[in-house]
């Protein structure tokens, strides 16, 4: 009797072991078949819009597509957080590299400023995105650091460059100047847009650029840089510059459509009795 249950058991057991690699073969051609998919959904992709999408994705283009087309908004939300933190934006792409990867995500403006915290301050200053959205991010961006400078100054890696009030001096100076140019813009001839962009750090001060016109659509364009000792406190007086240049413009043409930029985009060179001026260091880092 005994001998019979146990031939019964190894019987079971060798049926149950048998049925266990079929289920790990079955498995493994799954896993098989799902790879080689996405390997021709991929291929395929790679020739329409989304192709700079997986290319910005690189290695994890699989990982892409599946989180893009897993979800709504928020999983897109997501890729794009990741993929402009983890690479750059700018990074060590060209701005003409940067709008087609940029127009490849369809973002509407909409979705612009749904996106994360991160990203936006990310966008305010990236070169080769629509300076529609950099105006939405800079915007955003900028409210939050005026009521959260503590936190915004982290974001913005000033933490050993400027003290919290004089950091939300300059925003608001900042903040100042482009209000009153909305104002202003009202009363113009065409009633131009005012654009903010630009706005982050370079060399542990910050910058931003303020744009009467749409710099978008633009027909000619003009940049008021300020010089040495200038800083976005002057943003106003500069501003200031760029509204007489753009009524100057359409009334020697009222055909065009300019848009003039005040640009505090580098840190510049301290006055005397500083001698940062005379050397060249400040000015070969803004030239990038």
């Amino acid at each position: 009797w005994a001998t019979g249950v146990w031939v019964a058991k190894a019987i079971s057991w060798g049926w149950a072991t048998d049925r266990i690699y079929e289920c790990q073969s079955r498995w493994n051609r799954l896993i098989l078949d799902r790879k080689e998919a996405e390997a021709r959904l991929v291929s395929q992709l790679r020739g329409t819009t989304l192709g700079p999408l997986l290319s910005f994705a690189g290695s994890n283009s699989r990982t892409a597509i599946t989180r893009l087309f897993t979800g709504g908004g928020v999983h897109r939300s997501r890729l794009l957080r990741d993929m402009l933190l983890q690479y750059g934006l700018g990074g060590n792409f060209t701005p003409q590299e940067v709008a087609v990867n940029w127009k490849a995500l369809g973002l509407s403006t909409s979705e612009v400023s749904e996106l994360p915290l991160e990203v936006l301050f990310v966008l305010a200053q990236s070169d080769g995105v629509p300076y529609e959205a950099q105006d939405i991010a800079a915007n955003i961006s900028l409210t939050y650091a005026i009521e959260n400078p503590e936190v915004a100054i982290r974001m913005m890696g000033l933490t050993a460059d400027l003290s919290e009030t004089v950091f939300v001096e300059q925003l608001k100076n900042i903040q100042q100047a482009y209000d009153e140019a909305v104002r202003n813009a009202k009363l113009m001839p065409g009633s131009p847009s005012v654009q903010l962009f630009g706005f982050g750090v370079h060399d542990g001060a910050i910058t931003a650029a303020i744009s009467i016109g749409d710099l978008d659509r633009a027909s000619n364009v003009g940049v008021i840089v300020p010089g040495m000792g200038s800083d976005v406190n002057g943003l106003p007086n500069a501003l200031g510059g760029a509204e007489q240049v753009y009524l100057e413009a359409v009334r020697f043409d009222s055909r065009v459509s300019p848009a003039v930029v005040a640009w505090i985009g580098y840190r510049s060179p301290s006055m005397p009795p500083s001698l940062e001026v005379v050397h060249g260091e400040r000015a070969a880092s803004g030239a990038k």
